[in-house]
């Protein structure tokens, strides 16, 4: 398989690798609504959840509401983006989101997941009961100059589907 590769000009591994992630995404959110009943209604609400970057959109509220009705878990921010403002380079780059299972069973958060690099969220390895409340460390590299806006998915046992949190600011360069 390296061998193959090696015939490709960078710009043709570029494309390509945009063409698998592409695919990807599509397939995701293909598999999202297969796993929501094939409602229209319920598949609406899954893709919008994929594109939201900075609060829950009507269709997600309304499969909120629906699920809200059953028995199961449910994760529920009390932002869905942290603004840091403008920070020093260098400086402290954690921020906290907090959350709340609002559902009836037990919440298990299986993966988080940065938009790149720079941006390490911490998972929780614990179980959430009903009622109880949480929090998901976010690490910012703060060595990296300029305005930033990154996303962090979060992959649980909500049958609503993963939630998309966002940072955002500007690190300005140290003053000499």
């Amino acid at each position: 398989m390296a061998s193959i590769l090696h015939t490709f000009t960078y710009k043709q591994k570029i494309y390509m690798k945009k063409e698998i992630l592409l695919m990807t995404l599509l397939l995701s959110a293909m598999l999202v609504g297969a796993q929501s009943n094939n409602t229209p209604a319920t598949a609406a609400a899954a893709a919008a959840a994929n594109s939201s970057n900075h609060s829950e959109t009507v269709a997600q509220q309304a499969a909120s509401k629906k699920v809200g009705k059953t028995k199961a878990p449910q994760i529920t921010f009390e932002s869905m983006t942290v603004d840091y403002g403008t920070i020093e380079q260098g400086s402290e780059g954690t921020r906290l989101f907090k959350f709340k299972n609002t559902g009836k069973e037990s919440l298990v958060i299986s993966q988080c997941s940065g938009s790149c690099g720079c941006t390490v969220p911490t998972c929780p390895k614990e179980a959430f009961a009903a009622g109880k409340s949480g929090t998901i460390p976010v690490h910012y590299d703060t060595n990296r100059i300029g305005a930033f806006t990154k996303n962090v998915t979060v992959q649980t046992n909500d049958p609503t589907g993963p939630k998309v949190l966002t940072i955002r600011g500007i690190v300005e360069a140290k003053k000499p």
